[in-house]
């Protein structure tokens, strides 16, 4: 069997085992398909029969870097794909997918650390094998009450701005870990895809949530999803956090979506307790979150021979 870097020439190929793989870890679509092939970094491996066939599919997107990132770390990049066929168990096959991957990155002038969501239970063992280790996992919540309390408190609520996009990604980086931040980019499709609120504290701004909406299928009731909810450090403990929450929660009532999402961290203990303090519970289990650092190096081949094509 030979590994080797994707061409767009396969996405055929590619579409066929996003929709039929035995073993599918997906968090792309099948249109950002193309340009995960051109633009990120995506192998294959296919058989040595006559016309070859492809087996596995893998995809990284490297995240074009925020200026707000801090200089000290690496250039974020996220597994989007992982494809197997039947009869390729991943924990045989996936390493090997990923060290070719993962050559090409060590390659990149700037060091990239690669994160995965292990959302699916068979993920995690292949990815400890190619050196990726747990740095935190997720917790999801829903909120499904009507009683809301009122949004009152110490800030000021207005809608944001465009002018406001730089100022609120330097308030994310003082917010959450670099791993998670934010950058303008990001916080600009949230305002085009959704609704961005920031509060003030005396001029200065102090916090913000995003809010997007969803239509569940065959005209079901809409439904929100709290995407981020942020607050300086220095403006913490002052109860700007309530009062955004609370006025998330009205806005998405307003809209009669009365089922509102979201996730944290583990590690956020702080947001936890807020979140269910609001009457927040918690659905399914914890999601693992896997990272490749960079400058470990490749992992080695499994047992079985395979050979390599492409420059790494």
């Amino acid at each position: 069997m030979t590994l080797r870097f994707a061409r767009l020439g396969d996405l055929p190929e590619v579409q066929q085992l996003y929709q039929e793989a035995r073993h599918a870890f997906r968090t792309c679509g099948l249109e950002d398909l193309p340009g995960l092939i051109q633009e990120g970094v995506a192998v294959v491996g296919e058989t040595v029969l006559v016309p070859p066939r492809l087996w596995g599919f893998l995809g990284i997107q490297v995240e074009e870097r925020p200026s707000t990132l801090p200089s000290t770390t690496p250039t974020r990049a996220y597994l989007r794909a992982a494809l197997l066929d039947l009869g390729h168990p991943p924990s045989r096959e996936l390493p090997d997918l990923l060290r070719l991957a993962l050559a090409r990155l060590a390659r990149e002038e700037t060091p990239v650390q690669v994160m995965a969501i292990a959302s699916a239970g068979w993920l995690r063992y292949p990815l400890e094998r190619a050196g990726f280790r747990p740095v935190d996992a997720l917790r999801f919540y829903v909120h499904t009450r009507r009683d809301v309390p009122p949004a009152t408190g110490p800030a000021t609520l207005r809608p944001a701005r465009q002018e406001d996009l730089r100022p609120l990604a330097l308030l994310d980086r003082e917010a959450f870990a670099p791993l998670w931040h934010m950058g303008t980019e990001e916080l600009a499709q949230l305002m085009v895809t959704g609704r961005v609120q920031v509060a003030e504290w005396q001029g200065e701004l102090a916090g913000y949530t995003s809010l997007a909406f969803y239509q569940r299928e065959n005209g079901g009731e809409r439904e929100a999803q709290l995407v981020r909810l942020a607050v300086h450090p220095r403006f913490q403990g002052r109860g700007i956090g309530r009062q955004l929450l609370a006025e998330s929660l009205r806005y998405a009532h307003s809209l009669e979506a009365f089922r509102v999402q979201l996730n944290t961290q583990e590690s956020n203990r702080r947001s936890q307790q807020l979140y269910q303090a609001f009457g927040f519970r918690q659905v399914g289990g914890l999601v693992p979150v896997m990272i490749h650092m960079p400058g470990q190096p490749p992992p080695g081949i499994g047992p079985g021979a395979r050979r390599l094509s492409g420059p790494v």
